[in-house]
């Protein structure tokens, strides 16, 4: 089959997007009349569902590594862009591959590579007022005194808090490319800019939530985010400081930060350089801007002016473009070994956002990312469960959230009782004056 052309600088109607997992970036490109292309490592039940629901031509391919991508692209036109997202940057040579094929919508490999580089960072970072905790590489001649349980031990080339270990015990150090950091206890939260070659604009942040055990995750594992937050004007002018160093270093298009909030201090623990999962959050809050489209903008490619929801249920409102509120998205994970049927996939897509939302854009609770029908086991992602709190109906939220979860739980053995606790306390932080002393544990 021959594909359609589309040059350098059209608006794109067409858009390949790759990367561990893109369904969220799948429905963003949805919503603003893009057709997406996509490769990913999961290939989701409700992903498949959706792309048949808006007519999208190209259903998704499931690749076994990242690696396998740009032979999985080789028959695709050159002339389609690509928009990659987590898991790339830890494999250099596959974006050069992808950039000999087609045109590449994100930071460039040298640019990765500087800020990836602890010791660089810091560097890089200093004039912002942001502290990055003392770095070590694994192979250093002065590594820190071990076991401790002041430093973690973390891969060079990793995602999702996967592969760090803490130092409090003998064996803790890798052999494999690794280094050493030293522990900031504090608020873990992200930061996200958009940045282009003239200036570094913030798009918000959101509160990171990790090692939750009650949602089969653990220690230092990506469990989910918040957000936006309402962060003071003082951390907020020292993130973005902090923001505009980075992309001063030659970073170009959204990339996320990690920090962690502590005391008066702002610890900077490092750079994902490509969209982040904190991206949904931030596009529901303000459908105006998602940030799928700025990366195209960025690189030179003029998208369609992007379809609100409104817009696509026949309302077309102006003044709903934005949603109050805090949105909680909490990743469970499996935690036994078993078989999914496709009975089971069928009664979770009955409660993703398309299925549950009646009058509203947004239902009170709802679930994405659901597996397809198959085995599962242990310590994989299940599936993600999402919330809306608003400030001025929290009661109502949480008796739906009691609700809704509830008949979750008992069909897939989440802990509602847990995700109830951690929505309650994303409330208060997120409305809290000030934020670095307010805990979300």
């Amino acid at each position: 089959m021959t594909e359609p052309q589309q040059k350098h600088g059209e608006r794109p109607t067409r858009v390949i997007l790759a990367g561990a997992s893109v369904r969220s970036l799948a429905e963003s490109a949805i919503r603003c009349g893009i057709q997406p292309h996509c490769l990913d490592m999961f290939g989701d039940a409700d992903l498949r569902q959706s792309l048949h629901r808006h007519s999208v031509l190209q259903p998704v391919q499931t690749i076994g590594c990242l690696s396998a991508l740009p032979d999985a692209l080789a028959d695709i036109s050159g002339e389609i862009p690509l928009v990659w997202c987590g898991g790339l940057e830890n494999h250099p040579d596959v974006l050069r591959r992808l950039v000999r094929q087609r045109q590449v919508c994100g930071a460039s490999v040298e640019a990765i590579q500087r800020i990836r580089t602890p010791q660089l960072l810091s560097e890089i970072v200093a004039p912002s007022g942001c502290r990055v905790p003392d770095s070590r590489l694994s192979s250093n001649a002065v590594p820190p005194p071990l076991p401790s349980a002041d430093w973690l031990c973390k891969p060079l080339r990793g995602s999702g808090g996967t592969g760090i270990v803490s130092c409090d015990r003998q064996g803790s150090a890798r052999t494999s490319p690794s280094y050493f950091q030293r522990r900031v206890c504090g608020i873990p939260v992200s930061a996200t800019f958009v940045a282009s070659r003239q200036d570094c604009q913030f798009a918000g942040a959101a509160g990171q939530l990790t090692g939750i055990t009650a949602l089969g995750g653990r220690e230092f594992w990506f469990g989910g985010n918040a957000g936006p937050l309402r962060l003071t004007p003082e951390l907020q002018q020292t993130i973005c400081s902090a923001g505009r160093c980075i992309a001063n270093s030659g970073l170009v298009g959204v990339f996320g930060v990690d920090l962690v909030l502590s005391d008066d201090r702002v610890w900077l623990l490092e750079v994902n350089p490509r969209i982040t999962a904190s991206h949904e959050l931030l596009d529901f809050a303000n459908r105006d801007q998602p940030l799928l489209v700025q990366q195209l903008e960025i690189f030179g490619q003029r998208p369609p002016a992007c379809r609100r929801c409104q817009k696509m249920r026949g309302d077309e409102d102006p003044g709903t473009n934005r949603e109050e509120g805090l949105f909680a998205r909490f990743v469970v994970y499996s935690k036994r070994r078993g078989t999914l049927t496709t009975h089971d996939v069928a009664r979770l897509l009955k409660w993703t956002r398309d299925a549950t939302r009646v009058d509203a854009d947004f239902p009170t609770c709802w679930v994405a990312d659901v597996p397809n029908p198959g085995p599962i086991s242990p310590g994989v992602p299940f599936c993600s469960v999402y919330h809306l709190l608003s400030e001025t109906h929290s009661d109502a939220a949480r008796r739906a959230i009691d609700a809704t979860v509830g008949q979750l739980a008992g069909l897939f053995h989440l802990n509602t009782i847990e995700i109830a606790d951690r929505c309650r306390r994303l409330l208060e932080f997120t409305t809290a004056g000030d934020n670095a002393n307010c805990s979300l544990w």
